[in-house]
């Protein structure tokens, strides 16, 4: 019997998948629709409207704001690069505008001609358009700071290390989430410093600290439960049924294909017999109320039993712990009031102690990505950071030498460039080098690769290899192709108009991984950009691409509201979410079971057990609901629908809090519009992983770092922006003034550096060679102001003399005579008193 089921199974899979084949190939069916960047364009960027329809001919005009048209083309069925016809997007049959030729800028929107007239809604062509729309990015950092946001109140305060900022809305940043990021932030930076707010300056600023703080721990284990926990592990430690039971014994699964038996734990009665009395049915009730045990339903009681842990030293070396995770599954109750949640530990986190070397040389190149920036607003900052560079990167040479995996060679490989850049030490060049046949070639776009870099510095030093008689080609290939290469096998079949085939099979198929999307797209278009930066001669298809990537992901689509292939289609801009380019951000992993209020306190959220059992005489496998005990704090459950019991959604529809502001929370981890507009209400839109959703991004940190790295290529491309120039440091470059007396305030291009000593000096040190400003004050001189100019690699000295500051005398004239008319040197200066 099971082996038919089996066999029945199999057959329902080949044929939903033979369906799913065929329905690729299968036009929607949907009113024509034109579709643009929602966001804009630059004036020198490739511009094209996409029209999706069946027909095979048309024709657009392009109208600004007065409805007047300006320029007008053909519409023509889309190319690939050999000039053979595709479809577009989701293999949507499509005809294609373009209006490249457009310069002007203005406001505008298109109307398209075919079978029927569409109109594309209105958008920018503007020189600033990417600098315009920086501010979306630094906002959605704002929103994921957790405390001294604008956004919200503050959230998990009081943590050691510090958890000021998160990678998602779930709680959590991890290391390589952190590092991640910064490497892409700081990349972004130092391509084009002029696109950077305050706001993301001050993220990276805090991303460098929270990496520093996990560098060298070593962790105090507690048993009694003060301080985190250290893992996620949990224990059952009872079984029961709310009820009278002639269950004596439960068998408990891990979840699998098949499951596997975890333990066998003895079974008894929560409430006992019925007597009849109030506390046996406020027994029945809680249990059915709180734990979603029905009166005769198996439940489990789990335990935290392991150790906790707190911050002995941060002393131990450069290696770098994984961080601060959060217990998925494991809802606790809002309550901004409660030490829990906002000063003490949430009993859903866990400070994952783990070092890696992976983690390490993430670190490493995210500190040197993000120094540039640091050290524009604060040279001491900036200079201890690159120290902590410097001694990691030793730390790793001594702890993790042939230790280290093609993709921690990589990120390696890319920070000792950078410590050649910002030192001048040729043996870090020739280190990078020497790592050239120990990282991959292929370069991919799901995440964020160490590769990547490492080939985008190589190419970049290829001079200083010269220089130093060092090889560039490898395999008698430029590395340049491996960024050429990349785009144009990626699009040369789809077409410049498309996306690659990677995300459209993503977008398209892949439900379980679909909110990545937009990391597949703008990784895409952000390679093809840098190929642009990188290669001699990339052909035109290639910055077609650069463009037509976050064109596409601000509406340059087609989205269908629903399953059926008649349902209506719009195109979204979804570079953050779902809507209209958004201007509204949601909070983050805020739930509130409503048990911490039923409980008065005694149950604060809940907690799912990610266990099941087999119930007698069934072939399906049930998840278990109970009690779980953490730390002090006790969980219910949200249900199983056992006997078709209503679950406990943990996520609010709104909250406000006392700042004021109302926003959406729940799993959608991003930016995204309130859906304001009723057009939008019927969307579907939520985080089950089945056909019928559509979850358009889950957004990351990393995720907005690309977006933001990608804007600072296209913007450094079209306006020739500079980019940063970090001029060498050497330790032995030094700055000794003396000013020959005690306690002289001395200041360096504006930072104060300290105060003169007993001998009347001060030595600086480091500091980097060039000109700086130079300020000296003493009370009762006069302030010195002046430039100085520092020689490399030597102690630079500097004699000072500050000149006494200006006294008013005062003379006393005794004359024995009123209003007598005094004059000092013949100048009349006044009249005695009456005293004389």
């Amino acid at each position: 019997m099971i082996k038919m089921k089996d066999n029945i199974k199999k057959w329902k899979l080949n044929v939903f998948l033979a369906v799913l084949v065929m329905l690729l190939f299968i036009p929607s069916i949907y009113a024509d629709l034109a579709a643009t960047s929602q966001m804009g364009y630059h004036p020198l960027s490739n511009k094209q409207v996409v029209v999706y329809t069946s027909s095979l001919t048309g024709t657009f005009d392009v109208e600004n704001k007065d409805g007047i048209v300006i320029f007008s083309d053909d519409l023509k069925k889309a190319k690939d690069y050999t000039g053979n016809d595709v479809n577009c997007q989701g293999n949507n049959p499509c005809l294609v505008g373009d209006f490249t030729d457009l310069v002007l800028e203005g406001t505008y929107r298109i109307s398209a001609t075919t079978g029927e007239k569409t109109d594309t809604k209105y958008f920018d062509i503007s020189e600033d358009i990417y600098l315009d729309n920086i501010n979306l990015f630094s906002s959605f950092y704002d929103a994921l700071r957790q405390q001294n946001s604008t956004f919200h109140a503050d959230l998990n305060g009081g943590y050691d290390p510090a958890f000021t900022d998160m990678a998602d809305g779930s709680f959590i940043m991890l290391a390589d989430q952190a590092a991640l990021t910064l490497i892409r932030l700081g990349s972004a930076y130092r391509m084009n410093p002029a696109i950077f707010d305050d706001g993301l300056i001050m993220t990276m600023e805090r991303y460098v600290d929270y990496l520093a703080s996990l560098q060298g721990l070593t962790i105090k284990e507690s048993a009694n439960g003060d301080g985190f926990r250290l893992n996620p592990s949990m224990k059952v430690t009872r079984a029961f049924v709310p009820g009278p039971t002639n269950l004596t014994t439960l068998d408990v699964y891990i979840p699998g294909n098949p499951p596997q038996k975890l333990t066998t734990v003895a079974v008894d009665s929560l409430c006992g017999k019925d007597d009849g009395s109030a506390a046996w049915d406020g027994c029945i009730i809680e249990a059915e109320d709180i734990f979603k045990c029905q009166i005769d339903e198996p439940c489990i009681e789990l335990d935290y039993i392991d150790k906790t842990g707190m911050i002995e030293s941060t002393d131990a070396g450069y290696a770098v712990s994984s961080g601060w995770a959060y217990e998925f599954g494991c809802y606790f109750d809002v309550d901004l009031e409660n030490g829990n949640f906002n000063s003490g530990y949430n009993p859903c986190m866990i400070f994952d102690d783990t070092v890696h070397y992976g983690d390490t040389t993430k670190t490493l190149l995210g500190f040197l990505e993000a120094y540039p920036a640091i050290l524009n607003r604060s040279q001491t900052n900036g200079l201890s950071i690159l120290g902590r560079a410097i001694a990691t990167e030793k730390f790793i040479e001594d702890n993790y030498a042939g230790l280290l995996d093609s993709e921690s060679t990589a990120f390696y490989g890319a920070a000792l460039f950078l410590l050649y850049d910002y030192t001048g030490d040729i043996a870090y060049l020739k280190k990078a080098h020497s790592y050239r046949n120990s990282v991959s070639h292929t370069l991919q776009s799901d995440m964020t690769h160490g590769n990547e870099f490492y080939w985008e510095e190589y190419i970049r030093h290829k001079q200083a290899m010269y220089d130093n008689l060092l090889s560039f080609g490898i395999a008698a290939t430029s590395p340049t192709e491996y960024f050429r290469g990349k785009i144009f096998f990626d699009y040369k079949d789809a077409g410049a108009t498309s996306m690659s085939k990677t995300a459209e099979r993503v977008f398209q198929f892949d439900n379980n991984i679909q909110f990545q999307n937009s990391r597949y797209i703008l990784t895409e278009g952000l390679m093809a950009a840098k190929t642009l930066r990188l290669h001699d001669a990339p052909e035109g298809f290639v910055k077609n691409i650069s463009d037509n990537q976050i064109a596409w992901m601000t509406g340059m689509n087609l989205i269908q509201e629903d399953v059926g292939l008649s349902a209506p289609a719009r195109s979204y801009s979804f570079i953050f979410g779902i809507g209209d380019f958004p201007s509204s951000y949601h909070s983050r992993l805020i739930v509130n079971s409503g048990y911490s209020d039923k409980t008065s306190g005694d149950v604060v959220g809940i907690r799912g057990t990610s266990l099941q059992f087999l119930p007698e005489g069934e072939s399906e496998y049930v998840y278990l609901d109970g009690k779980a005990n953490i730390l002090g704090n006790v969980f219910g459950s949200s249900g199983n629908g056992w006997n078709n019991e209503s679950k406990t959604e943990p996520f609010l529809d709104q909250v406000t809090f006392n700042n004021g502001m109302t926003y959406i929370p729940g799993w959608i981890n991003g930016a995204f519009d309130i859906n304001t507009n009723p057009q939008e209400t019927d969307t579907i839109f939520n985080y089950a992983d089945t056909t019928d959703t559509y979850e358009f991004t889950e957004t990351t940190n990393e995720i907005i770092a690309t977006a933001v790295e990608y804007f600072a290529y296209l913007d450094k491309i079209y306006n020739g922006r500079k980019s940063v120039v970090v001029p060498a440091y050497s330790a032995d470059t030094s700055l000794t003034v003396s000013v020959g007396l005690l306690d002289a305030s001395v200041f360096i291009d504006s930072i104060y550096i300290g105060l003169t000593g007993t001998n009347g000096k001060i030595t600086i040190a480091p500091i980097f060679d060039g000109t700086h400003d130079l300020r000296i004050t003493k009370e009762g001189y006069g302030d010195y102001d002046s430039t100085v100019k520092i020689i490399a690699n030597i102690e630079n000295k500097l004699a000072v003399i500050l000149t006494p500051a200006t006294q008013k005398s005062t003379i006393k004239i005794i004359l024995s005579t009123p209003n007598a008319t005094v004059f000092i040197d013949s100048i009349g200066s006044g009249l005695t008193d009456i005293n004389g």
